[in-house]
């Protein structure tokens, strides 16, 4: 592709018809067919949208035309696939079969959308040095980049691969108009959702910081906020043949790939184009500082916004795209391919809930104030019951009545174990590969509603092991292969405790789940707190209950957050050292005779 030569090798159908099977083929019948669509009919609604869309794309119509009659059935294809995602989005990451047919049928409907302004792009090129023509190309150009954005958008959503070929025609269409001078103008558009009018290059920079902001590490709906940010960040990012020195990413303007860190590539060549977003990351740099800052002082200083921010975006994702359109972090640990299973659950309360044992959290807390026990297998054991003799309640102890009093309770301890543990499912995971720092995981089967990037999660390989805290980092879905789920560790061990903010006004909070992660020398971690996402906040005072113990303490640094969780590190005092110090191991009886053979000539 060179200068005014280029020429778009787009890919359409062929024009034989000459007339709509539904109505007149002019603006005014479309209107009026439009008019009439069953809007309350979703079903009806996107199959006459479907078929005329497709019957639109094989038609002969001057390009004018042809955008004039398109502008008259987007909105209505833009309803219905909004309409349509409901039905997706927001579900389980693993689709139903008819959820995928629904998600299929909606990426079909807005690709052959984009298709439509494809046509009109190849019939304008003739005539490009017409102000008229150069206009609608123009036009059809946004549009065109703007509906290959919505399917970029579900596919990231749904944890999929890109469908082929929008990256290089994107990139081409780009290319084609940055050449010929089209970047100058302007264009209008009702779906864009700050209202302004922008260029060609806006839309397509908004596409490109999708593809760059590792979105198989966000949940679904922080995707769609990160993309609607994207549209107000278009401007903060520059992209250009003159841009690959300064540039953490490049694109091949030529391959049918998104961009890629710069320095993944051995080499460029003139095809590569320099993606360069500096001025963003020292933007988002300076608002997570400012923001810290005032955590810390307690006071909002009212100044101009550093940034522009949709509502609803959490510093939480600013700070992952922070770290995204910056320098890329090479991997710490080397991948092992690995052919064995992991136990896992999802979830910080079914974390809590096997971390301490098998002990439901309200029990917990009512035995912490009222000092009494239930259940042999229970860390929270006052120190007193924890001094006595550990085969005290052995079966051969000679402790024990093979009968109980007539008037004695009886025990529903394993009615509800057995209805707690179906609350907390456990999973045997396939392994992929494994690092010191994680796995990569093959979930074969139906994998939970709650499996979401930045979920928190326990796992071990085998009963006899404690349980270790991880973090779900991304998910990806693999064509005929299934879902796989990278882990981070966080942790080998964690101390199961209640966190109940404290506030210099009015009664605290309720005591809610929490996670005392122990100190990791090794990296120069001291020993954190994982608490739910809200309310808990840097520089909160919080009391943290945990084998029969209490403290108080500052929370510091949040070194780690998810759209689940955050991490904190800990004040110190003589409390927190105590009861973090004082640690109970976790322990669960297996079935297996075996457990115990290397005991027996110890005794």
């Amino acid at each position: 592709m060179h200068g005014q030569d280029i020429e778009l090798n787009l890919s359409t159908p062929e024009q034989t018809l000459i007339s709509f099977s539904f109505a007149e083929h002019t603006p005014a019948a479309i209107k009026a067919w439009v008019k009439d669509l069953p809007m309350a009919n979703v079903g009806e609604l996107s199959r006459q949208l479907y078929q005329a869309i497709i019957e639109f794309n094989k038609l002969t119509l001057p390009p004018l035309t042809r955008m004039q009659i398109l502008e008259l059935l987007r909105p209505p294809i833009d309803y219905v696939c909004k309409e349509l995602s409901k039905h997706f989005l927001n579900q389980s990451v693993v689709l139903s079969e008819k959820q995928q047919k629904i998600a299929n049928l909606t990426q079909a409907i807005q690709i052959h959308l984009a298709t439509s302004y494809k046509i009109i792009l190849i019939d304008s090129v003739p005539n490009i040095n017409s102000e008229k023509v150069r206009k609608n190309f123009t036009c059809a150009a946004h549009r065109m980049m703007s509906e290959y954005g919505q399917v970029l958008l579900r596919s990231n959503q749904l944890y999929i691969h890109t469908p082929r070929d929008i990256w290089v025609e994107m990139h081409q269409v780009f290319y084609f108009a940055e050449q010929h001078n089209l970047l100058k103008y302007t264009v209008a558009d009702d779906q864009r959702r700050d209202g302004r009018e922008t260029r060609i290059d806006q839309v397509y920079k908004q596409n490109l910081l999708l593809s760059c902001c590792r979105p198989n590490q966000l949940r679904q709906n922080d995707i769609q906020i990160a993309y609607y940010a994207f549209e107000l960040w278009s401007d903060l990012v520059d992209i250009g043949a003159d841009q690959i020195d300064e540039s953490v990413f490049v694109i091949n303007i030529e391959q049918d790939l998104p961009p890629r860190y710069k320095s993944l590539l051995k080499s460029t060549s003139a095809s590569h184009y320099g993606f360069n977003t500096t001025e963003l990351v020292s933007r988002l740099n300076e608002h997570l500082n400012t923001e810290v800052e005032q955590a810390k002082s307690k006071k909002r200083i009212e100044k101009e916004p550093i940034i522009a921010l949709p509502k609803h975006i959490s510093d939480v994702v600013l700070d992952h795209l922070h770290h995204s359109f910056g320098v890329l972090t090479k991997r710490s640990f080397k991948r092992v391919e690995d052919e064995g299973a992991l136990n896992l659950c999802v979830g910080l309360s079914a974390s809590h809930y096997y971390t301490s044992g098998k002990v439901e959290f309200h029990t917990q807390m009512l035995q912490h104030a009222s000092g009494s026990t239930s259940g042999d297998d229970n860390i929270f054991l006052s120190a007193t019951n924890q001094s006595q003799d550990g085969w005290g309640d052995s079966y051969d102890a000679g402790s024990h009545s093979a009968t109980t009093p007539s008037d004695a309770p009886i025990s529903y301890d394993r009615a509800i174990d057995d209805k707690l543990d179906s609350a907390y499912p456990k999973y045997t995971v396939p392994l992929v590969n494994t690092s010191p720092g994680g796995y990569c995981l093959q979930w074969e089967g139906e994998v939970p509603s709650n499996i979401q990037a930045g979920e928190i999660i326990s796992l071990r390989e085998n009963a006899q092991q404690a349980w270790s805290i991880a973090v779900i980092r991304w998910i990806r879905h693999i064509k005929q292969q299934g879902t796989q789920v990278g882990i981070e560790l966080l942790a080998p061990s964690a101390k199961p405790c209640g966190v109940q903010l404290l506030q210099k006004t009015g009664d605290p909070s309720e005591y809610l789940r929490g996670l005392l992660l122990p100190e990791l020398s090794a990296i120069g971690q001291p020993t954190t707190l994982i608490t739910p996402r809200l309310p808990f906040m840097s520089g909160h005072k919080v009391s943290i209950r945990a084998n029969g113990a209490e403290g108080k303490c500052n929370l510091e640094t949040r070194v780690s957050a998810t759209g689940s969780f955050s991490q904190f590190e800990l004040s110190e005092n003589k409390q927190m050292k105590e009861l973090t110090e004082n640690r109970v191991p976790d322990i669960e009886v297996g079935d297996n005779d075996d457990d115990f053979d290397s005991l027996w000539p110890t005794l």
